[in-house]
């Protein structure tokens, strides 16, 4: 079997003023590692995506300025997800 968790960027990196989220989206990635190891020997794969800003909103507004601070250089989607989340897939932790 497969699981996926999702996490955030922030439990990688940690933001500033957003401490309680960080935290928490950490806790997400430890949970991952640690179920992963006690689960892989039944066959079952654990993995985390942690994005960074993903856009759901339609109707968000979304300045040229701020595509312009990621790797991409354009806020993520939620399609962005999916696809690297297929079955198909191998994930890393910090895709």
């Amino acid at each position: 079997g497969k699981i996926i968790n999702i996490s955030s960027i922030w439990g990688v990196s940690g933001a500033c003023m957003e401490s309680c989220y960080s935290a928490s989206k950490g806790a997400v990635i430890a949970f991952t590692k640690a179920l992963a190891m006690e689960v892989g020997k039944h066959n079952i794969t654990v993995n985390c995506i942690a994005p960074g800003w993903i856009s759901v909103n339609e109707n968000e507004i979304i300045r040229p300025e701020d595509n312009e601070f990621h790797l991409s250089r354009r806020v993520g989607r939620a399609e962005d997800i999916s696809r690297n989340s297929r079955k198909d897939r191998s994930i890393d932790c910090y895709d």
